[in-house]
């Protein structure tokens, strides 16, 4: 910050009961930011993005909020909290985002990889992070998979999960299995 734009903030400061660096500051951390949106502006369209068949969907402010708040529960229910690492191995997708704001929303660190990396490097982004948990797609699972035996680390696949239980509804718990123990 200039020496100048400091000085207005302090002046502000003198001249009122807030904190001059609440003008800038007007969120706590990424969670709040959505939570107050999606309270304030619930209908508005929050992300545009194109499904698998080139069709373009969006997330209002609500169904976004209620999508990463759904899948920061499921998170919690697969014994991820804050500070643990979680690994995506996967193209760009919305799930992809979603899944980073429920991360960040309950302190999880996310370890991106790249899809093109050679198999050595990905064993040892995996080792290095510490990552409790891989979230993938169907077209990189068995690769993964295969990766990874002998590993210890949970593989979610993403097409596994159902949509509409978990990201535009409620998780609803199911008997079938969402992960593979490698």
């Amino acid at each position: 910050m200039t020496e100048q734009l400091l000085k207005n903030l302090f002046e502000a400061h003198r001249l009122s009961d807030k904190n001059p660096f609440e003008y800038f500051v007007k969120y706590k951390n990424i969670f709040d930011l959505i939570s107050k949106r999606a309270n304030i502006q619930p209908d508005d369209e929050f992300i545009c993005y194109y499904e698998d068949n080139e069709r373009i969907k969006s997330y209002t402010y609500k169904e976004f909020y209620n999508n990463v708040v759904n899948l920061s529960n499921y998170l919690h229910t697969k014994g991820i909290n804050r500070g643990n690492k979680v690994a995506t191995f996967s193209s760009n997708h919305i799930d992809t985002v979603v899944l980073y704001f429920a991360c960040w929303t309950i302190g999880a660190v996310v370890v991106p990889i790249n899809v093109n990396e050679d198999e050595k490097r990905v064993r040892y982004i995996l080792k290095n992070s510490d990552s409790k948990i891989i979230f993938t797609r169907n077209e990189f699972f068995n690769e993964l998979q295969e990766l990874l035996k002998g590993e210890i680390i949970r593989i979610i696949n993403f097409d596994n999960l159902s949509v509409n239980n978990l990201f535009i509804g409620l998780i609803k718990q199911s008997h079938t299995r969402l992960e593979t123990e490698c």
